[in-house]
């Protein structure tokens, strides 16, 4: 890197909300994914405190249009229809290809469930505080509880050069389609039917009749979005879960894995 001057002291005139361009700045970094973060962090501050574009437009490069990008998985369904099995399944076939966004959550974990592995558990003052400083690339609340993607976890797959999965509902697949983010890969994962998600969630045993009830009520409105093209690229049925699986393997091997197993 040729580390050349770029401005004089005189020629710098440092705004005086420093604090928000720094928010904004570590957001549209972490969003744009530039190749060359020196080249792009420059031309941004330049244009905050109205300085010469010390590298013009077509000299650097976006990470998503080199072979060094490798697409997000974004894999959505309802409550209960086994994306978590399928993913596990996923990652113990390829475990150097693939890194989990841990997302956050306020909801309390589950039996054998470990802050930091499975999500990161947190209160509704703490998520509230992150929305409000737009840490996160997606959120919805879900059942009562909030959850959220944060760019930093997403960001740390990326960087790693995996492909960062992505856990999310319907809401955050929205979210996830109409931010910088891109390509990405979206599979919806759905039940044979409502009456078969319903009793895979009582065999569960972990539910009460009012949370069954709502996550049916859910799945429901999830699943009317299933056939959005302009949403989802890939829509698989478990009703039998080795065909499901060997059906989600041959989406990751088309569209992913070629990319991965060249860098």
């Amino acid at each position: 890197m040729d580390n050349k001057v770029l401005w004089s002291a005189e020629q710098i005139n440092i705004p005086q909300d420093l604090g928000s361009i720094i928010k904004d700045y570590t957001k549209k970094i972490i969003r744009e994914q530039p190749k060359d973060t020196y080249k792009w962090s420059a031309n941004y501050f330049a244009g905050q405190c109205g300085l010469p574009t010390p590298f013009p437009e077509g000299e650097e490069e976006d990470l998503e249009e080199t072979d060094n990008f490798i697409p997000p998985l974004v894999i959505v369904g309802p409550s209960g229809v086994g994306k978590s099995t399928l993913v596990e399944k996923l990652m113990k076939e390829y475990p150097s290809y693939f890194g989990f966004s841990v997302s956050h959550t306020t909801r309390a974990p589950r039996e054998n469930e470990v802050n930091g592995v499975h999500y990161h558990f947190t209160d509704k003052e703490t998520i509230l505080s992150k929305l409000n400083n737009e840490e996160f690339l997606e959120s919805a609340e879900v059942h009562g509880n909030i959850y959220g993607t944060s760019y930093d976890s997403v960001q740390k797959v990326i960087r790693g050069g995996r492909c960062c999965i992505l856990d999310v509902d319907v809401q955050g697949a929205q979210q996830i389609k109409r931010s910088n983010l891109r390509p990405v890969v979206t599979v919806f994962v759905r039940p044979p039917s409502i009456q078969d998600l319903e009793q895979r969630l009582r065999s569960r045993m972990t539910e009460s009749e009012d949370k069954i009830a709502l996550r049916v009520s859910n799945a429901t409105k999830e699943m009317s979005f299933m056939n959005d093209k302009q949403l989802f690229d890939h829509v698989i049925i478990n009703d039998d879960f080795d065909r499901c699986y060997s059906e989600f393997k041959n989406i990751i091997e088309t569209k992913i894995l070629p990319k991965s197993k060249s860098n």
